[in-house]
């Protein structure tokens, strides 16, 4: 800009300088002066004197007018370079902006292309996380159906063994029922067997007495109504030994058989009655007492 600047002054001096003066600035002369001005005669010496003047006057100007072209071709010169140079640094900073907006465009387009299968990549994983979600829940749907059905078959499986096992108490309580009674009219045996040998084998009364009232408590432990033809037989046992003799040894001894033979046919509670056999013959209990009422008369 400068040499621009410079070129255009020396080339403004140049026009001023070789312009002819216009206007008010030639000045005509006056009468006076024309009426002083002597007649002059020219001479050939004068002629060639002049003319040496005028060539001597006239040839300084031509290197101001030199100089003056030499500094504008100079600024004319700097000014074309200023514009070159003005036009590649535009041009050089025009393709660095292209150039980078390329390599922004190739990131954004990069980055764009990234996020772009990024999502891709999250719509498959969101496809195999709603894939294994739905397999979860048929997963739990069939172990809820199948636990269902395990704890029900358990449940039944055990109300099978609590009946089974209900059942199993009652016979072992109906067991110990009949093991019960089997054993207090075993006992209730041995009581009478007991006193029949007391009397019959040894003459103790006392003893007898004793192993029939024994008898006779076990049996009202009992409770069994079916026992009460026994302890009714137990009773007149025990008052014919208070009231008889001991004469009568043998015949109590023989009653005494005959009531223990009576109590071996008695039935257990819970028991069914035991089938007798045909042609079998059993004692009605009047006519056993009876008898042994007659034995002990004799």
């Amino acid at each position: 800009n400068l040499n621009t600047e410079a070129a255009m002054t020396a080339d403004k001096d140049k026009s001023i300088s070789d312009s002819p003066p216009q206007g008010d600035d030639v000045q005509e002369p006056s009468s006076d002066s024309v009426q002083d001005v002597e007649p002059v005669v020219v001479t050939d010496d004068a002629v060639d004197g002049g003319d040496k003047a005028d060539s001597q006057t006239a040839a300084p100007p031509r290197p101001h007018t030199e100089s003056g072209r030499g500094v504008g071709t100079i600024a004319l010169i700097l000014a074309v370079v200023a514009c070159i140079a003005t036009v590649y640094m535009w041009y050089r900073f025009d393709v660095q902006a292209r150039h980078q907006q390329e390599i922004s465009a190739a990131n954004l387009a990069g980055d764009l292309k990234a996020v772009t299968e990024s999502a891709r990549a999250l719509e498959k994983q969101q496809d195999v996380l709603s894939a294994a979600q739905q397999k979860l829940d048929a997963s739990q749907d069939e172990l809820g159906k199948l636990i269902q059905e395990k704890l029900e078959s358990s449940v039944s499986t055990l109300r099978e063994q609590q009946e089974a096992l209900a059942g199993s108490v009652s016979k072992i309580y109906e067991s110990m029922d009949r093991s019960i009674d089997s054993w207090a009219l075993e006992e209730v045996e041995q009581l009478l067997r007991m006193a029949n040998q007391s009397v019959s084998l040894a003459g103790d009364i006392k003893g007898g007495i004793i192993g029939l009232e024994l008898a006779d408590k076990r049996l009202t432990e009992l409770g069994n109504p079916e026992l009460l033809e026994v302890r009714r037989l137990i009773a007149g046992e025990l008052g014919q030994l208070k009231a008889v003799n001991q004469a009568d040894l043998p015949g109590i001894a023989f009653r005494l058989a005959g009531i223990i033979a009576t109590v071996d046919k008695l039935p257990l509670v819970n028991e069914p009655d035991r089938p007798v056999a045909a042609g079998s013959s059993q004692p009605a209990p009047d006519a056993e007492e009876n008898m042994w009422m007659e034995a002990g008369q004799d």
